[in-house]
C-alpha cells in the first residue's frame, strides 16, 4: 500500500522517528490509527450542545460583548497560577 503525506505530516512522522519515540514509519501510522480508532465518537447530544455554546459565542460577539486578549498573557498568568500552586504546595 502506498500513501502521499502532506509535508507537514511527513515532518511530524520523521521527528517522531528521529527522537526514537518510534522505530518504524509503520509504527507511527499504525500508533495513529489506532488512537483514531480508540477515540471515542462526539455524540448527538455533545455535537448540539457544542452547536448551541457556538451561536451564543457568535451572538455576544457581534453585539460586541467579549474581552480582547492577547495568548502571551493568558500563557504568563496560567504560569503564574501554577508557580503559585507549586509553592502552595
Amino acid at each position: 500500500m502506498e500513501i502521499s503525506l502532506r509535508p507537514e505530516l511527513q515532518k511530524f512522522i520523521d521527528e517522531k522517528l528521529k527522537t526514537g519515540e518510534y522505530k518504524s514509519v509503520d509504527d507511527v501510522v499504525n500508533g495513529a490509527l489506532l488512537a483514531l480508532r480508540n477515540r471515542p465518537a462526539p455524540s448527538h447530544e455533545d455535537l448540539a450542545e457544542l452547536r448551541q455554546e457556538i451561536a451564543i459565542g457568535t451572538e455576544q460577539a457581534d453585539r460586541k460583548e467579549f474581552v480582547e486578549f492577547r495568548a502571551t498573557d493568558v500563557i504568563s498568568k496560567g504560569r503564574e497560577e501554577l508557580q503559585r500552586k507549586q509553592k502552595a504546595g
